[in-house]
């Protein structure tokens, strides 16, 4: 199950566990609170994958990033790089863990979704397992 602004929505991604759900937000300060947060964890997480460690690691991101909807593609990707999105492909979703090929588990991921003006139109948390 995945947990969005807009109710659950059931998915198949394999075993995953609702982290919260987001409600609609217009917060441009908490917005870059969110990223400045989200962009470091993710700095770390690509650090410690280019690594490739035998333990698996977590980056907490904590609350679901709600004020992240209405933020435009440009300013995700400039903040969290890219997002392999696309109006034909409008979900992309970040990792926030990493496992190594030896390992089964999973971790945190943030979900986001772009409507057809490029913004920001689904904030989705869940942990994948």
């Amino acid at each position: 199950m995945l947990k969005s602004h807009h109710g659950l929505l059931a998915i198949l991604l394999g075993p995953t566990i609702t982290l919260g759900g987001c409600s609609v937000v217009n917060d441009p300060a908490q917005r870059e609170t969110d990223l400045r947060r989200l962009s470091s964890l993710l700095a770390q997480q690509r650090a410690v994958a280019r690594a490739a460690g035998p333990e698996p690691h977590d980056f907490d991101y904590g609350q679901c990033p709600e004020a992240l909807l209405g933020a435009s593609m440009e300013q995700i990707e400039a903040r969290l790089g890219t997002t392999r999105c696309s109006k034909t492909q409008p979900t992309c979703v970040y990792k926030f863990y990493y496992s190594p090929r030896t390992y089964s588990g999973g971790g945190e991921e943030l979900a986001l979704t772009f409507d057809e003006t490029g913004r920001v139109s689904d904030v989705s948390c869940y942990q994948t397992q």
